[in-house]
């Protein structure tokens, strides 16, 4: 079966192409940036990953700017869902196929709204990063638009690592110098709320840049859509960070896949090491299990 790789000029042209040819429940692979380009490369509905070799053929597809997107979109909005299990729909079109390796860009930012743990997952990206990869050193960026008036918790996290967080101004973020695979950059935008979409759009320009949106469980799901709308242009993977104190409910999950996005990763406790996890479909069923009863009971 042969993988489509589709190449817009952002992601909301890409899967209107992709869902026009695969239908509205394909099966999202992978998702980057190359060249200024968004990339994303989807299945059919009815391929099990598992059964692909690692790396399967693929159709690129290069998609020019089209006046019948909207139209093509809210046409497949129209569609009516599939009867399926939730849980199993959401395990399809909201968590990465397992068994991927997980990748490493050489440029990570970090976005999402105020107390979302922004500065606290680039510490522990870095830090993931570190294990996963011996020698390297993260370069941990913060954006500052003035001076400090509080304390700077980001650095006493990368003092545990041997680390010291870069504080540019926001001039000076906008012309960083390029990252190198022995030296990735973890952009954390906590501190620039004003400027976070401005520096994104200039940062993502490096190949392969991941931006990612931080999330909080327990946001209510409209808030949820609009932000995964709001950044949707740059492709970004989620990670939802306080799983500790509560978990994901069914319409959360639901607002990040409606938007197209992906959960790649989840974060639980106070740590900076093995705080970070990749959810899988276990992870799902387990938070199924304190849903309504007839999504538990469909779950099981």
């Amino acid at each position: 079966m042969t993988a489509i790789t589709v190449r817009a000029a952002d992601s909301r042209k890409a899967m209107d192409e992709l869902q026009r040819r695969l239908g509205p429940n394909a099966l999202i692979l992978s998702t980057r940036h190359i060249g200024g380009m968004v990339e994303i490369t989807a299945l059919p509905p009815n391929v099990d990953p598992a059964s692909l070799p690692p790396e399967p053929p693929r159709q690129t597809i290069a998609v020019e700017p089209t006046d019948f997107a909207a139209a093509l979109q809210a046409t497949l909005r129209r569609a009516a869902p599939s009867a399926t299990d939730p849980v199993d729909h959401l395990i399809r079109h909201l968590l990465p196929p397992e068994g991927l390796a997980e990748e490493w860009p050489t440029r990570i930012l970090i976005a999402g709204p105020p107390g979302a743990g922004k500065s606290m997952l680039a510490a522990r990206l870095a830090a993931r990063l570190m294990l996963a990869q011996p020698g390297t050193r993260p370069q941990i960026i913060a954006p500052l638009p003035a001076a400090s008036l509080v304390e700077d918790r980001l650095r006493g996290w990368c003092r545990l690592m041997g680390l010291t967080p870069d504080r540019p101004n926001i001039a000076q973020a906008m012309a960083l110098p390029g990252p190198s695979t022995a030296m990735p950059q973890i952009v954390d935008l906590s501190d620039c709320a004003d400027h976070a979409a401005t520096l994104a759009a200039r940062l993502i320009e490096t190949d392969g840049a991941e931006l990612v949106l931080c999330l909080p469980v327990g946001l209510h799901p409209a808030r949820i859509a609009r932000l995964c709308n709001d950044w949707q242009a740059f492709a970004p993977t989620v990670t939802l960070t306080g799983l500790d104190q509560w978990w994901p409910e069914l319409d959360e999950l639901q607002a990040i896949a409606n938007a197209g996005l992906k959960l790649t990763r989840i974060a639980a406790g106070a740590g900076l090491v093995n705080a970070l996890s990749r959810p899988g479909a276990a992870d799902l069923r387990n938070w199924a299990s304190g849903w309504s009863p007839a999504v538990a009971e469909a779950a099981e």
